[in-house]
């Protein structure tokens, strides 16, 4: 539809966590991206209006939602650092695997 018009294609999401379609295309840097937390427009979110719902949600769940912050899944067995750095590309390059503290 876009090779046909021309047209743009415009992404707008809360991050949900580190997995999916838009945690893909943020983290592959193919597109233009551009992070915009609460905290940085106050004249559209009121910092009264912030400060309230760090009140009364989950603390991780305001961090996706209001500072775009993408967080690993809660009850994941490994942080996505941890694996990361076990199937980086360090892993290929050093011909093996380096465990290191």
């Amino acid at each position: 539809m876009l090779a046909r018009s021309g047209g743009s294609l415009d992404l707008l999401s809360t991050p949900a966590g580190k997995a999916g379609f838009f945690y893909e295309t943020w983290t592959a840097g193919v597109w233009a991206s551009w992070e915009v937390p609460a905290t940085m427009i106050p004249h559209r979110i009121p910092p009264a209006f912030l400060e309230e719902q760090r009140r009364i949600m989950d603390e991780r769940y305001f961090r996706q939602e209001f500072l775009c912050e993408f967080l690993d899944v809660e009850d994941a067995v490994f942080s996505g650092e941890l694996i990361e750095r076990a199937t980086g590309h360090d892993v290929a390059d050093t011909g093996g695997f380096e465990w290191t503290a």
